[in-house]
C-alpha cells in the first residue's frame, strides 16, 4: 500500500463496493476461495473454542446472562443473545493471538467477520453455501477498505482489526438478510460512526475485547441500515468522516492483484503475534545449524526489525501470557530454550518466565526502517567472536492447499479436543469443511456447546 494522496473518491468507492458485496452469490467463487473461507472459519473456530474457558471470557459470559434456545457460545454451555454472542466469540476468537492475519490490513481478518457470520446464520437458519459468501463479503470489504485508507491509518495508533473489523462485520451480515446495495452503503456509513479500537491496548484483555465489540458494532450498524438508518456516507468519507480523521489517505488499492484479498491470508502456526513469527524462524533455523547455540556460548542476539515492532512487540520482561506473546525477546528466549511457541500452554506457564530472563537479556532489537514490517534478520553472536545469521518473509504464503489444510486440522484438532470430547471434535471439524453443502448451520452448532 502507498500513503501517496491520489484523486480517489472515497463515497464512490464505497458505493462501488456496495454494489459489488450486495452482488456477489456462491456462484461466482472460485473452488479456491471457497476452500480458503471454510478453512479460516475452521481455524477461528479452534483458536475461539480453546479460549473459551479463559477468564476474560468466562467473565463475558456472566455479565451476558443466558437466554435458553439463545445464540451460541462456543465451547460453553450458554446461550445468549446475538449481540453478546458476538462479544464473547469475538473476543475468545482473538484472546490467544492465534487467529489468521492478513499484511494489507494489517493484522487479521477473519477474528471481526467469522463472529458475525456464524451468530447471524444460526439466527436466521442461513445455509452453509450463504454463510461462507457471506464471511468473503465481509472479508473482501474489509481489505478492500484497509487499502483505500492506507498504511497512515495503522501507524497513528488504531488498531485495524476492530476499526475495519466494523465495516467487514457489517456487510457480512448484511450479505446474510440479503441487502439491497443502498442498504450496504448505510451499514458502512454507520460503521464508520461505530468503528474504535487502538493498538494501545496489545498486550491486554481489551486488545480482543475490542476486536469482539467490531463484530458487535458491525451487527448493529447493518441492523440500523436494514430499518432505513443511515448516517450517510458523508461519515465515512467527508471531511469530517471516519477516513480523514482516522489518519486515512484514500490509497488505490482497494482491489486485490489476485482478484481475491483472501488469497493472502496467512494462517498461525505459532501462539503469538505475527511480528514474532519471522524472529522465530531465524533462530529455529539456526538452531538446527548451530547445535553450541547455549546460554554460556552466546553473547549477544540482535534481531532487525521494522520500527513499527518497537510499539507492538518490545515488551522487554512479561509478567503475564498475553504479554509474552507481544515479546520478541520472550518468544526468542522460549524457542532457544526448547519450549514451544505454538503450544498455548507454554505461554500460561508463567512461574518459567524468571528462568528465561537470561536469554532475554541477550535479545537486541534493532530497528531499521528499510526492512519491511512481515520480515527480520537475526544474527547471534558467539562468545568466540563467530556470527550466525538468518533472514525469513512472514509474508510468504504457502501455496500448497493440502498441506495447509492438513495443518490446519492437526492445530483445530489439538485446540478443541481438550474443549470438546474427541467425537465433536471430529464432526465440528468434518462440518465446517463441508460447510457449503449444509442445509442449515444448527447441527454444526450444537458440536460447538460446552458440557
Amino acid at each position: 500500500m502507498s500513503d501517496k494522496t491520489t484523486a480517489i473518491d472515497p463515497v464512490l468507492e464505497i458505493e462501488r463496493l456496495a454494489e459489488a458485496a450486495a452482488g456477489l452469490t456462491f456462484e461466482q467463487l472460485p473452488g479456491d476461495v471457497v476452500r480458503l473461507a471454510k478453512l479460516c472459519l475452521l481455524d477461528w473456530f479452534g483458536v475461539a473454542i480453546a479460549a473459551s474457558q479463559e477468564p476474560v471470557v468466562e467473565a463475558l459470559a456472566q455479565m451476558s446472562g443466558t437466554l435458553p434456545n439463545g445464540s451460541t457460545v462456543l465451547g460453553r454451555r450458554e446461550s445468549c443473545d446475538v449481540p453478546n454472542a458476538l462479544l464473547i466469540n469475538g473476543t475468545a476468537g482473538h484472546l490467544l493471538d492465534y487467529d489468521d492475519v492478513h499484511t494489507c490490513i494489517p493484522g487479521h481478518v477473519t477474528v471481526a467477520i467469522a463472529p458475525a457470520v456464524v451468530s447471524v446464520g444460526e439466527a436466521l437458519g442461513s445455509t452453509g453455501a450463504d454463510m461462507v459468501t457471506a464471511f468473503v463479503t465481509g472479508f473482501e470489504a474489509m481489505c478492500g477498505i484497509a487499502g483505500l485508507l492506507g498504511e497512515g491509518h495503522a501507524r497513528a495508533g488504531f488498531h485495524p482489526t476492530a476499526t475495519l473489523g466494523t465495516f467487514g462485520a457489517a456487510v457480512a451480515v448484511c450479505h446474510l438478510h440479503r441487502a439491497a446495495p443502498e442498504q450496504v452503503r448505510s451499514a458502512i456509513a454507520n460503521a464508520a460512526t461505530q468503528a474504535a479500537g487502538l493498538r494501545a491496548a496489545f498486550g491486554s484483555p481489551c486488545k480482543s475485547i475490542q476486536v469482539g465489540r467490531s463484530s458487535v458494532n458491525g451487527h448493529l450498524s447493518a441492523q440500523l441500515a436494514l430499518r432505513g438508518i443511515s448516517a450517510g456516507l458523508q461519515a465515512f468519507g467527508g471531511r469530517d468522516g471516519f477516513v480523514a480523521t482516522h489518519a486515512g489517505t484514500t490509497s488505490a488499492s482497494m482491489q486485490s492483484s489476485k482478484g481475491y484479498f483472501i488469497r493472502d491470508v496467512i494462517f498461525k502456526f505459532d501462539a503469538s503475534c505475527f511480528v514474532t513469527h519471522a524472529p522465530i524462524a531465524c533462530i529455529r533455523s539456526l538452531r538446527s545449524t548451530k547445535k553450541d547455540m547455549r546460554l554460556d556460548t552466546v553473547r549477544r542476539i540482535v534481531v532487525r526489525v521494522h520500527p513499527s515492532a518497537r510499539d507492538i512487540c518490545s515488551i522487554a520482561h512479561p509478567t503475564t501470557a498475553l504479554e509474552a506473546k507481544f515479546s520478541i525477546a520472550h518468544v526468542l528466549a522460549m524457542t532457544l530454550s526448547g519450549m514451544s511457541t505454538q503450544d498455548i500452554a507454554s505461554f500460561a506457564d508463567t512461574a518459567s518466565f524468571p528462568a528465561l530472563r537470561p536469554w532475554r537479556e541477550k535479545v537486541v532489537l534493532a530497528y531499521d526502517p528499510a526492512m519491511p514490517a512481515p520480515r527480520c534478520s537475526v544474527s547471534v553472536e558467539f562468545d568466540n567472536g563467530e556470527i550466525a545469521s538468518a533472514s525469513h518473509d512472514s509474508e510468504a504464503v504457502d501455496l500448497d492447499m493440502d498441506r495447509r489444510e492438513h495443518l490446519l486440522c492437526a492445530k483445530f484438532d489439538a485446540l478443541v479436543s481438550p474443549v470438546l470430547d474427541e467425537g465433536r471434535t471430529q464432526a465440528l471439524r468434518a462440518g465446517l469443511l463441508e460447510l457449503e453443502h449444509a442445509s442449515d448451520s444448527h447441527t454444526l452448532m450444537s458440536a460447538c456447546r460446552g458440557h
